[in-house]
């Protein structure tokens, strides 16, 4: 089984800003993460958004766990910031993925969670 964690946090290294190569994703995003920042934002004003955010909690849990170097990066983290943050980027970027929205999410709490520690 441990060979499986290190493919999951090498893919999603590869997904982080930064951490990431150049080459493009090689593998299929299954779920709400495959659908569209318009679908996100028509989804959050029609008030049907949930699957949408479990499906970027989930993808953030998941890199928390296999590939956060403290397993903190969302500490001090709620739902309703991750949703808020996602409108801004969904807003600004209607035609990317909201699989493409998380990994600089990710970064951005990565950071914080750098700068915090003591």
């Amino acid at each position: 089984m441990k060979p499986m964690y290190a493919l999951l946090a090498l893919v999603l290294a590869t997904l982080i800003p930064g951490v990431s190569t150049s080459a493009p994703r090689t593998f299929e995003i299954l779920g709400a993460g495959a659908s569209s920042c318009g679908t996100w934002t028509q989804d959050r004003h029609d008030n049907q958004w949930g699957e949408d955010l479990e499906w970027v909690l989930g993808f953030m849990s998941a890199y928390n766990d296999y590939a956060s170097a403290d397993h903190q990066m969302t500490k001090g983290t709620d739902s309703a910031g991750v949703a808020a943050w996602m409108d801004n980027y969904c807003q600004a970027h209607p035609l990317d993925t909201i699989a493409d929205g998380t990994p600089p999410l990710i970064h951005v709490l990565e950071k914080r969670s750098a700068r915090s520690k003591p």
